[in-house]
């Protein structure tokens, strides 16, 4: 009977860590892939990209991403890595984040090509499920990249896929 007493003990104190991190920022330990469409406001041209998000701890992500804009038949590209984290500990959804940006632009129509790199701004929303068993999950983004010339204000709707 001790021995039944002590085991449910046991498996009481290690399930209540797994249900503490369940709480925590989404996705948990979850990779995901996904694409978007966005909207370049300072350049006034749309587009569409695609981002992953890989966990670096349970409050905290890597989000590389990239997105091709099209204005006038002249296609420009933004690569993005970003670390993203919550606003909050437990998870409302919105997150806060600091990366690099490269864009290149140009090269078509006798235009030369330019490549510039900068800080970046990004603060998002996405969807949040307690369980972390969610499938797939919107987000919207606003990304402001800091460059010389215009400075990229996107504003970005998308679904990320989880892949385990």
């Amino acid at each position: 009977m001790a021995v039944l007493l002590l085991w449910v003990m046991t498996s009481m104190a290690s399930a209540a860590p797994i249900a503490a991190q369940q709480q925590t920022y989404s996705p948990i330990g979850a990779v995901m892939i996904g694409v978007h469409a966005s909207y370049d406001a300072t350049g006034k041209a749309p587009g569409v990209g695609m981002q992953l998000r890989l966990p670096l701890t349970a409050k905290m992500d890597l989000a590389p991403s990239g997105d091709l804009y099209f204005k006038n038949g002249l296609t420009y590209g933004q690569l993005d890595l970003d670390l993203v984290a919550p606003f909050k500990a437990q998870g409302a959804g919105n997150y806060f984040g600091v990366g690099t940006a490269i864009v290149r632009s140009g090269g078509s129509g006798g235009t030369p090509n330019d490549t510039r790199i900068g800080p970046e701004v990004v603060v998002g929303v996405t969807s949040t499920h307690p369980s972390g068993t969610l499938l797939a999950r919107p987000y919207f983004e606003l990304r402001w990249t800091v460059l010389t010339g215009p400075n990229p204000l996107a504003l970005t709707a998308g679904l990320n896929f989880r892949l385990f």
